[in-house]
């Protein structure tokens, strides 16, 4: 045993890469620049060399030196293009896993307010079905009836918080494909699923919505990632008994969201300072959620502002009409046949 513990120790020094494919990248670097190089200098040389004597062989010496350079480029070009690529789908898959994982972080905060609902439902269930047994055996039916109804409205209600549960844990599924949103709907039922921290806070909210605002073609599941990320924030961030207005506008160009709060820990520079890594709130609520907010922003080319006004904190989304901000927004007669 000791012998083997001896051979598979590491010599002394610090330690080395020994993984040939793991050269430093200057290694790379310089052949790209020094073959191509060599072949059209050496081309150059013969040509020299043999011009006085043969000058079509020199023509032909100084192009194949210059085919030889050109095709090792190409070669190196096609090489980093192929890494490229690769590093591109794995961008990719970071990209997908970091929105499950948004998803997942906003469901673990939710789902506690909705086991708290669930558990109120429940203990009152019980409480109508044990006054409901004694009930019967007092022979009164008419009450017992009453309290039996009382139990179906618990459990109506607890499906429905159950519903909302699964609503915001499930998997994107089908709401990666671009579709058409109305962002009113959308921030109404988020506003649904945080309404028991907003009590819990005391929070009065003001909706200033522009009715039946023109529809977003866009990526449903990133722009449900901004709003709720959004809203997370302020419930997060806004100070206990403060009022939040939220008001939306249609422009020229797309559908703006705006929040306006009392802030606890931010103020008109928060996306400035969320971009910098030594900032402290990047790693402590409510800055992941801003920042969350303003990375799925960006991914359909949504902008994300802050100001301040008289009554505190102003938090902007511009949403474009298209994702790839080309088409016209959906026409009014449209929405109002819907």
């Amino acid at each position: 045993m000791d012998r083997n513990m001896e051979r598979h120790k590491h010599p002394p020094g610090p330690a080395r890469n020994t993984y040939p494919f793991n050269r430093p990248a200057w290694y790379t670097a310089a052949g790209v620049s020094l073959v191509p190089a060599a072949g059209v200098f050496a081309g150059l040389a013969l040509w020299i060399l043999y011009r006085s004597s043969s000058p079509v062989l020199g023509l032909i010496l100084l192009a194949a030196g210059v085919l030889a350079g050109t095709a090792a480029m190409a070669w190196h070009i096609g090489k980093l293009s192929a890494r490229l690529k690769k590093k591109m789908h794995h961008i990719q898959l970071l990209d997908q896993q970091l929105l499950k994982m948004s998803r997942m972080a906003a469901a673990t905060k939710l789902t506690r307010d909705f086991l708290a609902t669930l558990k109120d439902g429940l203990i009152n269930m019980e409480s109508s079905a044990a006054l409901a047994q004694e009930l019967i055996r007092l022979d009164t039916p008419s009450d017992a009836a009453r309290n039996l109804e009382d139990i179906k409205t618990g459990a109506i209600h607890s499906c429905a918080s159950i519903d909302k549960l699964l609503t915001i844990t499930r998997t994107p599924g089908n709401h990666w494909i671009i579709q058409d949103i109305q962002i009113n709907d959308m921030i109404t039922d988020i506003l649904e699923l945080l309404a028991p921290q907003f009590r819990e806070k005391q929070v009065k909210i003001t909706l200033e919505c522009e009715e039946n605002p023109p529809m977003i073609r866009s990526n449903f599941s990133r722009v449900y990632q901004i709003f709720q990320n959004l809203l997370l924030t302020v419930v997060s961030d806004i100070i206990p008994k403060g009022q939040l207005i939220i008001a939306t506008q249609s422009g020229s160009d797309g559908v703006q969201m705006t929040l306006v709060y009392p802030s606890r820990h931010f103020d008109k520079h928060i996306l400035t300072q969320l971009s910098d890594p030594a900032y402290a709130l990047q790693a402590q609520e409510p800055g992941p959620w801003l920042a969350l907010c303003v990375y799925h922003a960006d991914r359909v080319n949504a902008r994300v502002f802050s100001d301040e006004t008289d009554t505190g904190l102003q938090l902007t989304v511009n949403l474009p009409f298209r994702i790839d901000r080309s088409s016209p927004p959906v026409p009014q007669s449209f929405l109002k046949g819907l």
